[in-house]
């Protein structure tokens, strides 16, 4: 697996730009907010397969020789656990960097005691068979069965009936075993078999039906917050803004003519700092507004915050068709494939993906990030920066809400020495205090080229 540099020898829990989590987004994530939730599950996954990638993969090696399964998706079980973590947090936790670490760390190192307790094994290249069908994978489960794509945020709206993770199910079992200390592991032994009795506890728990998480009570109608960013939308003599309340976090769309982005920018980033929870801030101008607006595509979130949301200055006539945007951190590989082959990135790839969805290049760029595929979050981001069409008001909007500014904005640097960089939003970046988060020069200028940008 290859870990992007954000997470290279960090025990912390980290945004894409490599800062740390702020305390806003951990405190919006444990009130149920999704877009605070997926940031939150991405720096524990990265946390958990940085620390136990090689305690991981020895226990789905064993786990899949006893049941006859083969992965090699290792940051797919990552998610897994921190499907579980994110659950155990929000009901048990408190909405702090500190509890939500201690339970991290409690995890990842059962993960690291269980593997360390294992029997060591070797797999020699006699004891692998491959048939283009079935690919590779070790005789003595050929053919061997694939698990289901991971679905993201299987615990991020429910909790585990009991302790459904395979790992987690053993520590937790009544039978005896030897994993739990007191003796020595025997041939065979793995976290997923009940050692003495010879019964494995099946893959099916990934799959099963769950109760719904208990939401924390939370105020949905601050209004001292909302008194604040009325009061600036008047100071700023804004002519169209809206405001969406949801939950713990507030979404405000501004538009006209003109803006100062950064300063809309540094008043938002203000209140959320004085009120400790977080305004992300779509600021637009009458063309980009419109186009987003009337985009044919699936929602985004000037339609989201418009259509859920309440005017504070103008007004305007709802928006037509669907508004809910995209959740890029739950795009499917399938999905992923076929937006980035539709806005320019083509990938040799079977070509069949039946009702798959339209999704902007914008809510495709941000969906690369969330996955651990170097040539989608570096040779896509490049190519559908340059290929996709962007709106660069949302490009930057999405950049700023999910956590990868200093990345685009390193990107666009990147872009510019090549002669493709956009000139104002690359100055809104450096205006608005961004710091640039370098990219790897080479293969941008390489993918460049191959796609003809």
């Amino acid at each position: 697996m290859h870990c992007r540099s954000r997470v290279t020898d960090r025990h912390g829990l980290y945004t894409t730009d490599g800062s740390q989590l702020h305390a806003a987004t951990i405190r919006a994530a444990h009130t149920g907010v999704e877009r605070d939730i997926d940031m939150v599950h991405l720096s524990v996954r990265d946390m958990v397969a940085n620390l136990c990638h090689a305690h991981m993969g020895k226990i789905t090696r064993e786990f899949d020789l006893d049941n006859g399964f083969w992965r090699t998706a290792h940051y797919d079980e990552a998610g897994r656990y921190a499907d579980d973590i994110m659950c155990d947090w929000r009901r048990h936790g408190g909405a702090t960097f500190e509890s939500l670490h201690d339970i991290v760390s409690d995890y990842t190192r059962t993960i690291q005691d269980t593997a360390d307790r294992m029997p060591d094994r070797v797999l020699r290249g006699g004891d692998w068979k491959f048939t283009p069908e079935y690919g590779t994978a070790p005789k003595s489960i050929y053919p061997p069965s694939h698990p289901p794509e991971y679905t993201y945020g299987e615990g991020h709206g429910v909790v585990p009936d009991g302790i459904t993770h395979p790992l987690m199910a053993h520590l937790a079992s009544s039978e005896p075993c030897p994993l739990k200390g007191g003796g020595s592991v025997c041939v065979g032994a793995t976290p997923h078999r009940l050692a003495g009795c010879g019964t494995c506890v099946p893959f099916a728990p990934y799959e099963a039906a769950r109760p719904a998480c208990r939401l924390e009570s939370h105020d949905t109608t601050d209004t001292r917050k909302a008194n604040a960013i009325l009061e600036m939308v008047d100071e700023m003599d804004l002519r169209l803004a809206f405001l969406c309340e949801d939950g713990a976090r507030h979404s405000l769309l501004v538009s006209g003519d003109g803006l100062d982005m950064p300063l809309v920018y540094r008043r938002a980033d203000a209140i959320a700092e004085r009120f400790g929870t977080p305004l992300d801030c779509l600021v637009t101008d009458s063309e980009s507004l419109h186009e987003m607006l009337y985009d044919d595509a699936a929602g985004n979130d000037a339609k989201r915050i418009i259509r859920c949301g309440r005017p504070l200055a103008g007004a305007i006539s709802g928006p037509p068709g669907g508004c809910v945007p995209p959740r890029p951190a739950a795009m499917s590989r399938g999905d992923m494939l076929h937006n980035m082959d539709r806005h320019g990135f083509e990938m040799i790839v079977p070509r069949a993906y039946p009702d798959r969805s339209k999704v902007r290049a914008e809510y495709t760029i941000t969906g690369a990030h969330f996955s651990i595929e170097p040539r989608w979050y570096i040779t896509g981001f490049a190519v559908m920066l340059c290929k996709g069409g962007i709106n660069w008001h949302l490009m930057l909007y999405l950049a700023r809400t999910y956590g990868y500014e200093g990345t685009l904005y390193g990107m666009l640097e990147e872009l510019a020495r090549n002669g493709r960089g956009p000139g104002w939003p690359l100055s809104a970046l450096r205006r608005s205090g961004a710091e640039p988060v370098p990219t790897e020069p080479d293969t941008v200028r390489e993918a460049l080229a191959v796609y003809g940008c």
